[in-house]
């Protein structure tokens, strides 16, 4: 399930010992309809959209252009969304004094369903196991620094590219015409009082240096992860290397 639908005790340490856990989901009038709930209750219901508390809804769907802030722009009152909840608590709603597993289903304050289970059916798991803790750490969490470093170096390798591709030119003030200069077209002319008002501040390149930063740290995210490049499938030096040894055979 998308993280932004799930939420549950964040104090349990194991999966059994959870006190509540729940399922948010986006379901239609016609889908609530269809399950048997009763129509008064129903068509009475308040419109609800999925908060993204999480972002990672908008990361998933900004590539293709379909996220919308507004998702319920249909006509049909049978094909308006609402926020349907599926909690599994437990409570003491008999009033006995011991607190039992409930299945409750509702939307907003209006409750469809209110049944004692035995258990949830959820199942949770965790690429980075964490002693006591229900929710360990994933790739990200082990890599995130690393990341925010290359993206540093590649931005200054970009940086130091485009100033050596068009490098800054140092001016006698007065002596150059800035609108020549300002208008950087192939073969055009710069007009200057003296030869010497202008000279180009060469950039030094730092190429070799930022790629080396880069694959350094590509190391070090192979050895924290113990994901290798050569682990992940063939690539172009293997595939050639394959095609040499068979045909010398």
């Amino acid at each position: 399930m998308p993280p932004e639908e799930v939420w549950f005790s964040k104090d349990s340490r194991y999966i059994d010992g959870l006190r509540c856990i729940g399922h948010d989901v986006r379901r239609t009038i016609s889908d609530l309809l269809s399950l048997g709930y009763d129509a008064d209750k129903v068509y009475t219901l308040p419109k609800g959209t999925l908060g993204d508390t999480y972002g990672e809804k908008y990361e998933r769907e900004r590539y293709d252009g379909s996220w919308s802030i507004d998702e319920d722009d249909s006509l049909d009152i049978s094909q308006r969304i609402v926020m349907l909840n599926e909690c599994y608590i437990r409570a003491d709603y008999d009033g006995d004094g011991i607190a039992e597993y409930r299945r409750v289903v509702k939307c907003g304050t209006v409750v469809f369903e209110n049944e004692v289970v035995e258990d949830h059916p959820f199942a949770i798991f965790s690429p980075v196991l964490m002693p006591y803790k229900l929710i360990g750490l994933s790739m990200w969490d082990l890599v995130e620094d690393l990341q925010r470093i290359k993206t540093a170096i590649t931005r200054q390798y970009l940086d130091n590219l485009y100033l050596a591709n068009t490098p800054r030119t140092a001016v006698v003030e007065g002596q150059v015409n800035l609108d020549d200069l300002l208008n950087p077209r192939p073969g055009g002319l710069v007009r200057t009082k003296d030869l010497n008002a202008l000279d180009v501040i060469q950039t030094p390149d730092i190429g070799a240096q930022a790629l080396s930063g880069i694959q350094f740290f590509d190391g070090v995210r192979d050895a924290r992860t113990g994901i290798k490049e050569f682990s992940q499938g063939l690539v172009g030096n293997e595939l050639s290397k394959s095609k040499i040894g068979s045909e010398g055979l």
